[in-house]
């Protein structure tokens, strides 16, 4: 899936913030971190919860695995966590497998934040 709107900004925010960790924390396990980084990007305010379900249609058809009050906007926040956690765990294997990317990658994504 490619996001789109804001949920592509929170994907790209969490990316760069998780290979700033790796730059910093070689050899780690970076498990705990994409779990706290994933929470913290999270959105908690309904109208960008229920934005990025607009702009993503294919997440708002999902349901989470984590368990839910049954409410839309917290069903569809527990698909977004659940997205960028499994995006973030992608993005470290990369990482993992192509080091010398990585800073190059985050001074492309730099660039492209800024324009």
């Amino acid at each position: 899936m490619n996001p789109s709107g804001e949920l592509y900004t929170i994907l790209e925010d969490a990316k760069s913030e998780l290979a700033e960790w790796v730059r910093d924390n070689p050899n780690e396990d970076a498990d705990e971190r994409i779990t706290e980084i994933a929470d913290s990007s999270t959105p908690i305010y309904y109208g960008e919860i229920m934005q990025i379900g607009v702009d993503n249609i294919q997440l708002a058809n999902t349901v989470p695995d984590i368990e839910s009050d049954g409410s839309p906007c917290d069903a569809m926040q527990k698909v977004i966590y659940e997205y960028l956690e499994q995006e973030l765990h992608e993005y470290f294997r990369e990482l993992e497998l192509n080091p010398e990317e990585d800073e190059e990658e985050l001074e492309d994504e730099k660039l492209e934040s800024e324009e």
